[in-house]
């Protein structure tokens, strides 16, 4: 009897060592070069004009500049991203290119690239690589965007501590699979809200409660539809924009790997910031009316 206990624990331990071990991480991009034969992970090619709110956010790296984060166009001279995206550096190493669907799109009707001016971080993200809550961050920019028919237009926050549910729309330059690299495609994922109990307890389940940073009241989660869409690295910072036309969450962490099946991809909720964006950009930003 002492034998097969002993051996009972042995296979247990043996089978904890193998299960998936997860990490809440944020979705800061790689710097490996782009692969446009890659498909968000297990998202799909973007239409063109389908995400004219969605804009890629470019760092100057020495000389160059690279993709590093999503943003959404919030009003002619403002851009809504993640704080983490920013942090660490200064608003003239920035820019932003709206109108595009291919990362190297180049002459595209309506295509601008625009500098950054200024970063306004909320100033409850910590800064850092653990990951926290209020992860917002806004961009003012050097000019003001053109808006066109087609492919430059603004998407709506939501009105102040609204619930959304349904699915939402998921929009993002970001790898397809961890550690591979960007697709020069925009990908696009319909993915279920889930409800903010349930995506704690799932959350719960793979991280523990004591490593889970998801906040019910500050954060918002996706689900999943065929077993391993979700957000992953470049992503970070993107929209989630809901049936009613409004971004209602923005890409903040999820766990790695990325694409693991039942995890949950997690955003800033935007309602909870609706009060702070307006204040912060004295009244050019305003929500929904519903």
């Amino acid at each position: 009897m002492k034998i097969v206990l002993v051996f009972s624990v042995m296979v247990a331990a043996v089978l904890a060592d193998a299960s998936p071990s997860f990490e809440a991480s944020y979705y800061p991009v790689n710097n490996k070069p782009v692969d446009t034969s890659l498909k968000i992970v297990n998202g799909q090619n973007a239409e063109r004009n389908q995400v004219p709110y969605q804009v890629s956010l470019h760092r100057r790296l020495i000389i160059s500049y690279s993709h590093i984060c999503g943003g959404s166009i919030i009003a002619p001279s403002w851009v809504l991203t993640a704080a983490h995206c920013v942090s660490g550096t200064s608003a003239s190493n920035l820019r932003i290119l709206a109108g595009i669907l291919l990362l190297n799109d180049a002459g595209i009707e309506g295509q601008q690239t625009i500098d950054v001016e200024r970063i306004i971080s909320h100033p409850g993200y910590p800064g850092g690589s653990q990951v926290a809550p209020d992860d917002v961050a806004i961009l003012r920019l050097a000019q003001s965007l053109v808006y066109t028919e087609l492919n430059v237009r603004p998407v709506a926050i939501p009105p102040a501590f609204s619930v959304s549910s349904g699915t939402a729309l998921l929009s993002g330059w970001g790898i397809t699979v961890t550690g591979g690299s960007l697709p020069n495609n925009l990908q696009v994922a319909n993915l279920p809200i889930v409800l903010a109990d349930e995506c704690k307890s799932i959350l719960d389940g793979l991280l523990g409660a004591n490593r889970n940073p998801f906040d019910a009241n500050l954060n918002v989660c996706s689900g999943i539809v065929n077993g391993g869409e979700s957000a992953c690295s470049g992503d970070s910072g993107g929209p989630l924009v809901d049936n009613n036309g409004h971004v209602v969450g923005i890409v903040s962490w999820g766990l790695t790997p990325c694409g693991a099946a039942n995890a949950p991809s997690v955003y800033a909720r935007t309602s909870a910031y609706t009060d702070w964006l307006v204040e912060q950009t004295d009244g050019e930003v305003q929500p929904a009316s519903s």
